[in-house]
């Protein structure tokens, strides 16, 4: 492509042109067949991790649901979504709590227990890891900005 474009021949853009669709149509043909065959699994698991945020989650429990060993079910989310399944009950609790605190006058004590965590302690805890801020001045922030 590189070469038709900087020679300048007669039909310079019609070649460039075929050839970067061709490119397309391979890199898509590419990204179809790398889709796992049961990603439908890992919607699942998803939904199960949406429902079930507030309670204790195990990776053994998420993974008898949707029918797979817990090890090949957290390599296949680490694949798909990029988190583990730790890691996405973690950040579906963050959203949950995120929400809350904005919502709600509910105190962190209530909202830690409220999206499964142990306590306050290890809300704030990883609130701030995952924010970078913790959950009061989260709230104290949004909430000046309305």
């Amino acid at each position: 492509i590189v070469d038709e474009f900087a020679k300048k021949q007669l039909g310079y853009d019609a070649v460039c042109s075929a050839v970067l669709k061709e490119l397309i149509d391979d890199i898509a043909r590419i990204a179809l067949i790398n889709i796992p065959e049961n990603s439908w699994r890992i919607e699942k698991a998803v939904q199960y991790i949406e429902q079930h945020y507030n309670c204790e989650i195990s990776n053994t429990e998420v993974a008898a649901f949707v029918g797979y060993h817990p090890y090949h079910l957290n390599r296949l989310m680490k694949s798909i979504t990029g988190m583990t399944l730790h890691q996405k009950v973690l950040n579906v609790r963050i959203e949950k709590a995120k929400n809350a605190l904005l919502n709600t006058n509910m105190s962190i004590a209530e909202i830690a227990e409220l999206c499964g965590f142990k306590n306050s302690y290890h809300f704030s805890n990883t609130f701030k890891s995952k924010t970078g801020i913790t959950p009061s001045v989260f709230r104290h922030s949004r909430k000046s900005i309305f």
